[in-house]
């Protein structure tokens, strides 16, 4: 029953955090954290999804300046 409150929850707060990201940040990271949130009801916090999203957050959170695609 717990986790009918703690994923909502964990989604909610992702999202929150998005503030001054770029679009394609923000993007990336609700990937990450959907990603995360699979991999805790699937298979556990070791688990494939798991590891990948936590590796997405990870890495974008750690980008100190934000990143653009430059179409030349």
């Amino acid at each position: 029953m717990i986790i009918f409150v703690v994923l909502p929850t964990v989604y909610i707060l992702g999202l929150l955090s998005l503030k001054n990201r770029t679009e394609l940040q923000k993007f990336i990271l609700i990937f990450g954290i959907t990603i995360t949130m699979i991999g805790m009801v699937d298979g556990g916090l070791f688990s494939t999804p798991a590891f990948l999203g936590l590796t997405v957050l990870l890495r974008i959170y750690s980008i100190k300046k934000p990143f653009s695609i430059k179409i030349s």
